[in-house]
Order: structure tokens, then C-alpha cells, then sequence
């Protein structure tokens, strides 16, 4: 039985250099090609919708208000009354995986157009900023996409 030589396994240092230098060209002309304000954008509205599920969800369970401010970002806190246990006015609402204050911006370009300057969530989670039970708010993000929060029962559809 003839013994495989060893030359004849693997690739040659010319070969892996060739390779080496064909990857780094796709690298310098396709990298500047690729376009993540796409990405931006939906991690933004997903992160925004799991903020809003988030508010909701804290205003139910500790039976204080819970109030999303927006500006080009959104920020979270606690707004009910100290008297029911609520803190003591605007408290933030911790973010439950990082740690620290619930709020984000947009970053590079993704954001909010046009929002309301804050919307509250009462102890059921419905809207208590004194629309009435048909009402909609629509949050417009910069994607073009639009978020709509249904007064009555506070469902965020988007």
C-alpha cells in the first residue's frame, strides 16, 4: 500500500495568499456597499414596541401610572401618586435586562417624526391622557412606519 505523500495535503502559501487577497478586495469594494439603515430602523421600532408593551404591562402589574415621554427618543417612568406607592413622582422605570433608566434613541437616523410628548398608561393599561374610548395615538417613525395605540385597551399595532 503506497503512503500519500506529504506535499499533497493542504494548500500552498501562494494559494492562501491568493485567497487572502481576493477576500480582502470583495472586503474594501462591498463593506462601503452594504446599507444597515434598514437594520436601524427595525431594531429601533422593536425596541420603541417593547418599551411601549413594556410601560403597559409595569402599569398593570405595580398599579401606578407609568408615562412614555417622547423626543427623539423615548424615556419611561413611574408618574402615579407617592401616596399609593407609586415613588415619588417621575421615578424611571428600570430597564429589566441592562439595568438603569428604560429609554433609547434612534441611532444613525432611525427615530420618531411625530409623537404625542408623552402617553400614559393607567393601573389597566389603557391610555390616560383623556382620549376617549375610540381614540388612536400614532407614533410616526423616520422609517415611515407608524405606530398605533389603541386608547381602550392600550394594543400597540404596528
Amino acid at each position: 500500500m503506497a503512503r500519500p505523500s506529504p506535499r499533497a495535503r493542504g494548500f500552498t502559501l501562494t494559494e492562501l495568499i491568493i485567497i487572502l487577497v481576493i477576500v480582502g478586495a470583495l472586503g474594501v469594494f462591498a463593506a462601503p456597499r452594504l446599507d444597515v439603515t434598514g437594520f436601524d430602523d427595525y431594531s429601533f421600532e422593536q425596541e420603541l414596541k417593547s418599551a411601549l408593551r413594556y410601560a403597559q404591562k409595569a402599569a398593570v402589574a405595580s398599579r401606578c401610572e407609568v408615562e412614555v415621554a417622547f423626543n427623539d427618543g423615548y424615556a419611561v417612568s413611574y408618574t402615579g401618586d407617592p401616596d399609593d406607592g407609586c415613588g415619588d413622582g417621575e421615578q424611571p422605570l428600570g430597564h429589566p435586562t441592562r439595568g438603569g433608566p428604560f429609554a433609547g434613541e434612534g441611532e444613525r437616523g432611525a427615530g420618531i417624526v411625530s409623537a404625542p410628548e408623552e402617553i400614559v398608561f393607567d393601573t389597566r393599561g389603557r391610555l390616560d391622557n383623556g382620549h376617549d374610548i375610540d381614540d388612536t395615538v400614532d407614533i410616526e417613525l423616520r422609517s415611515g412606519r407608524v405606530l398605533t395605540i389603541w386608547a381602550d385597551t392600550g394594543y400597540i399595532d404596528g
